[in-house]
């Protein structure tokens, strides 16, 4: 890549796309389960989108299939309650 430049910004633009589709479809590698009533949660999703590093968000309180991770996990709800 350094002596191709043209490689070198065919390869740039398909990170960056890469990185712009993840932001979009909130599709990437962390995923932040808490309540929307903790600051704490609040306070990492506030860093996540601030960043710019791709998350999905899973509200212990709204999303129904919640519990099957928590379970697998071995999490109780009330870990998540401030």
């Amino acid at each position: 890549m350094q002596n191709d430049a043209e490689l070198g910004e065919v390869l740039l633009r398909a990170f960056m796309l890469r990185r712009v589709f993840l932001i979009a479809h909130s599709a990437g590698d962390a995923v932040l389960i808490g309540s929307s009533h903790s600051a704490g949660t609040l306070r990492l999703q506030s860093f996540l989108a601030r960043n710019g590093h791709p998350h999905t968000y899973m509200d212990v309180e709204h999303d129904p299939d919640i519990q099957i991770i928590l379970d697998e996990f071995q999490v109780t709800p009330s870990t998540f309650r401030c």
